[in-house]
């Protein structure tokens, strides 16, 4: 199953693991909206990079997790920007 331009939504992505799976699915051709709780400057370079080296589109979303009208609206910027989120891995990650 070829996972090009599909959209992968990964939480807690700003770092560690997440961001190792963010990766593998940037790698597989995978569109990627990565989510934290990061200011979203720091991510710009992240960002660039995932797109320059596997020709795929990336996005930042802040949106916090412990709040549902924010998930609510993560995913419909998602889901406008690429289409539905589908593989949707979530890492709890440990901020708070």
């Amino acid at each position: 199953m070829s996972l090009r331009g599909k959209c992968a939504l990964i939480t807690g992505s700003t770092g560690g693991l997440g961001r190792v799976v963010a990766e593998h699915f940037a790698r597989e051709g995978c569109n990627v909206v990565l989510n934290g709780v990061v200011p979203e400057a720091e991510m710009t370079a992240a960002l660039a990079d995932l797109e320059a080296t596997n020709g795929i589109s990336a996005r930042y979303d802040r949106a916090d997790l412990r709040e549902p009208d924010e998930i609510a609206a993560m995913m419909q910027r998602a889901f406008a920007a690429f289409g539905a989120p589908r593989p949707f891995p979530a890492d709890g990650g440990g901020e708070a």
